[in-house]
């Protein structure tokens, strides 16, 4: 029997069961390690959420804007309308969401002490445990050094400081592992509903934006369909026009500017091509006096059914 198994022979099981838990300790405080960071990294997204909506929130707001003035006293404007009134209820379920998630956050006060007594009993533990490996490690000399020169006081009074540091360590051992593991158990059971109701909430407020994106699935077809909708009525009303043409022929005014030479004396010089020129629709002479061969002649178009 070595000088450790002596001095604690009256607690070898009990030193072995609190070697032994050693790694489900470590387990256990990486678990409690990550789920506190996970717990700080919630907080701080339930906490900044609006900072991350409300780019979004105005991104929609001055998209709304700018279509409306593209659109405007267009054939597409009735169907920008609906666009519009479809982005304004995805703005509604945003700030929905973002009201529903500040409650949440509100509920989150108690997160920050769920790991102190963990914490404390974790800085305790290793405390007890650095403790307890010194004087483990020092009767593990002392017994190699007893072989050359040995010391009975010295190992007696080391043997003594091991017994109280293994007591301590065993009993901190179970402890710290206990409280760590209730802390656990103790996050879940406040975050789990957290959790379940940002989950719902998101849920909810996703599926109604879809439901009204849904309805611009076809966007494409359907501003293809609104342009060739206009495209038909444009040729229909350029059909109409051109048979009114047809059947009320345009009428010119032709307006002679001269002096000393009258639309008699030119056409009795002129009449065969001021005749052709003359008879084509109704033609009205404001002044009367011009050398059609010679001036500028001016039309006015009358009656055009444009």
């Amino acid at each position: 029997m070595n000088l450790c198994e002596k001095a604690g022979q009256f607690m070898i099981e009990e030193i072995a069961a609190a070697k032994a838990r050693e790694e489900d300790y470590k387990v256990s405080c990486n678990q409690m390690t990550n789920t506190e960071s996970g717990i700080n990294s919630l907080k701080y997204i339930l906490k900044n959420f609006n900072s991350l909506v409300d780019p979004f929130i105005k991104f929609i707001k001055e998209f709304n804007e700018s279509i409306k003035k593209i659109y405007r006293n267009t054939h597409f404007n009735s169907y920008i309308d609906s666009i519009i009134y479809s982005q304004e209820l995805i703005i509604n379920e945003l700030e929905t969401l973002n009201k529903e998630i500040v409650k949440l956050y509100s509920k989150t006060s108690a997160w920050n002490l769920i790991f102190e007594q963990a914490k404390e009993q974790k800085k305790l533990r290793e405390e007890k445990k650095k403790k307890f490996d010194h004087y483990e490690q020092k009767l593990q000399k002392i017994e190699k050094d007893s072989k050359k020169k040995k010391n009975d006081e010295l190992i007696l009074r080391n043997e003594q400081k091991y017994r109280i540091a293994a007591s301590e360590y065993v009993e901190i051992s179970e402890k710290s592992l206990e409280v760590i593991n209730n802390s656990l158990i103790l996050s879940w059971n406040l975050i789990n509903p957290i959790i379940s109701e940002l989950i719902l909430i998101k849920t909810k407020a996703f599926n109604n934006i879809i439901f009204n994106l849904n309805d611009f699935s076809n966007i494409k077809e359907r501003f293809e369909e609104i342009k060739e909708e206009k495209d038909e009525l444009y040729k229909s009303k350029t059909a109409n026009q051109t048979n009114k043409r047809r059947n009320n022929p345009m009428s010119l005014s032709v307006h002679f500017r001269s002096k000393g030479i009258n639309k008699k004396n030119y056409n009795s010089e002129n009449n065969k091509s001021s005749s052709n020129i003359l008879n084509f629709g109704r033609i009205t002479n404001s002044f009367g006096k011009i050398p059609l061969d010679r001036y500028q002649l001016f039309y006015r178009i009358e009656d055009d059914p444009y």
